[in-house]
């Protein structure tokens, strides 16, 4: 998908390091309606906006990943001002990372906790797009 076919109002930036998890996620956006981008971590994700003018309008991650865990590539996003107001949600089966994040003095958006269903991850994302479209 180039650059010209995305709608920043649909496009969401998926990152999530299990591959088989990787593609049924973006296979469960793009039934929701959404334009899926899927790296393989912080890294890549951070790489990828750095060459691409156009913001998603969502960030959903996963929050352990080889590397540059989820917190890290969060703060990342938080400090930058290109990015900083991107919505951005964690998809982990930990129950606590508000608080491990907290150390950082960084936070999500949203939480959606490991395992989930379609319908939960769909309103959650619903929820956070409609919100930055609304810019609440």
């Amino acid at each position: 998908m180039s650059e010209q076919e995305l709608n920043v109002d649909s496009f969401i930036l998926l990152v999530e390091d299990n591959m088989y998890f990787r593609e049924v996620l973006h296979e469960l956006l793009t039934l929701g309606g959404y334009q899926v981008i899927s790296v393989a971590n912080g890294t890549d994700a951070l790489h990828f906006l750095g060459r691409h003018a156009t913001k998603p309008a969502l960030i959903v991650s996963d929050y352990y990943m080889r590397g540059m865990d989820g917190c890290e590539f969060l703060g990342n996003i938080r400090r930058d001002p290109r990015w900083h107001e991107i919505p951005f949600v964690f998809l982990s089966a930990m129950q606590m990372i508000e608080q491990h994040c907290a150390k950082e003095q960084i936070k999500a958006d949203g939480y959606l906790a490991k395992p989930f269903t379609m319908r939960e991850l769909l309103s959650l994302v619903e929820q956070m797009t409609h919100r930055a479209d609304n810019g609440s």
